[in-house]
């Protein structure tokens, strides 16, 4: 992982579905071996570890009031003692309380860690019991497994939740009365409020509607949306007609964003506090003190404000450039500026221009012109 936990949660789902075929579509992340800076993870089709993709979130166990207004939460039931194999068993439910309660019933995504049995495990929740503090999940196995079959030797279902509305790089909601399934061959299409560059999206269905074991399939996602339905197991039958249903989702930009490292709190010039300096050779710039809040690591970029000069836009990794820009000066128009009080400009014939009055062929003191004293006409500088 990018960062080091204490105790880190992780949800993992498939990225692909049924673009790719079935086999994604109905799969599930099975996750094991969680530690402060790793995590093992496989796909399952109800037979088989697959190939393909999977997205996943990892947050530090406990609750997190994000910049963005959003309150981030995360923890693991542990350990879970009986598989719900055939769904709406009550007695294999887990009660998970949050560490504080939103001001209404948040989203909840959720994924088996640590799991044990190396089959097909999905999670699921009692929509009946979602409320602001807590919600009630399943963990279930394929629907050759019998409902109150013993967990062992030890598994944990690892959970997220966050509040049902949009914010900087991320968003959840609940999506109600979902009835598209493979065997109707229809899709339910959802909508993101934001437009994301790299999504993640997560998802889980409550466990009311239809006792097969199911997953959330999903297709097409994409910067605006996805397509979704309930996908159930082919393990004891191979139909796949389901129940409507309720679905709980998440969705994040990738890193989410990656938050910028703050602003440098040291810049020198040639090792000087004072940068506010006149500059006719070179000068060596280094900044320090930046703090990125997502423990990448810093690199420095520094471009310089420098009279009559422009910075390159286009700079290599850890370089420094700054580019002078050509101008053009009056040479007399410097003179003017100079010594406003006794001047001339003189012409390429060698009169004053200036209409003071003055020539060559007048009283002593005129000037007289040379093209090595004053340049006429004006000369391009840098």
């Amino acid at each position: 992982m990018k960062r080091t936990y204490t105790d880190a949660i992780v949800v993992a789902a498939p990225r692909e579905g049924s673009e790719i075929d079935m086999n994604h579509e109905v799969s599930t992340a099975i996750i094991t071996n969680i530690t402060s800076t790793s995590f093992r993870v496989q796909l399952r089709n109800e037979t088989n570890v697959i190939a393909g993709n999977v997205s996943y979130i990892a947050v530090e166990n406990g609750s997190h009031m994000l910049s963005n207004g959003m309150l981030l939460q995360a923890g693991r039931y542990s350990p879970v003692d009986y598989y719900d194999g055939q769904g709406e068993n009550v007695l294999n439910w887990m009660s998970i309380t949050f560490h504080e309660p939103y001001v209404s019933a948040p989203s909840v995504i959720a994924s088996p860690n640590n799991e044990s049995a190396g089959d097909w495990v999905a999670v699921r929740y009692d929509s009946g019991t979602l409320s602001a503090s807590g919600v009630n999940l399943s963990l279930e196995r394929d629907g050759t497994v019998s409902a109150g079959t013993a967990a062992s030797p030890v598994n944990s279902i690892g959970w997220i939740t966050m509040n049902t509305t949009s914010a900087t790089d991320m968003e959840a909601g609940p999506e109600a009365s979902v009835d598209e399934d493979p065997t109707a061959g229809d899709w339910r299409a959802l909508s993101f409020n934001n437009i994301y560059t790299k999504p993640l999206f997560f998802a889980i269905d409550e466990e009311t509607g239809a006792t097969d074991p199911c997953v959330v399939g999903k297709r097409n996602l994409g910067p605006s949306g996805v397509d979704i339905r309930l996908t159930e197991d082919r393990e004891s039958d191979t139909e796949q007609t389901h129940g409507t249903e309720n679905v709980l989702w998440m969705v994040f930009e990738l890193d989410l964003g990656n938050t910028p490292p703050s602003t440098p709190q040291n810049i020198q010039c040639d090792g000087s506090d004072n940068c506010n300096i006149s500059v006719d050779t070179s000068v060596e710039v280094n900044a320090s003190g930046s703090v990125d809040s997502d423990g990448d690591n810093i690199t420095y970029f520094i471009e310089a404000s420098l009279e009559n000069t422009t910075t390159s836009d286009d700079q290599e990794l850890g370089e420094k450039q700054v580019i002078a820009t050509e101008i053009t000066l009056d040479y007399n128009d410097t003179i003017i500026n100079l010594n406003p009080e006794a001047w001339w400009i003189l012409g390429a014939d060698g009169n004053d221009i200036s209409g003071n009055g003055h020539n060559p062929d007048l009283t002593v003191g005129s000037p007289t012109f040379g093209t090595s004293i004053i340049p006429y006409p004006p000369v391009p500088s840098c």
